[in-house]
């Protein structure tokens, strides 16, 4: 396992907690952008694109109320 991949499933863990506790959305999809977990490169950043199983609302958004 290399230094990039050590902490992959805490990451997306971490989003899944975020969306579900600030936004109240379950199910959504996390696919990491360009990462390869055999790099011998320390990333120092990581991007993800999130699918939502539905659009957020305005009360979801986090916006004024």
């Amino acid at each position: 396992m290399t230094h990039n991949h050590a902490n992959y499933y805490g990451r997306l863990d971490f989003i899944q907690n975020l969306l579900s506790k600030k936004f109240d959305i379950n199910g959504a999809t996390i696919f990491p952008i360009q990462y390869d977990p055999q790099s011998p490169f320390k990333y120092n950043n990581f991007v993800y694109r999130i699918s939502l199983p539905s659009p957020l609302s305005a009360a979801r958004k986090g916006g004024p109320q």
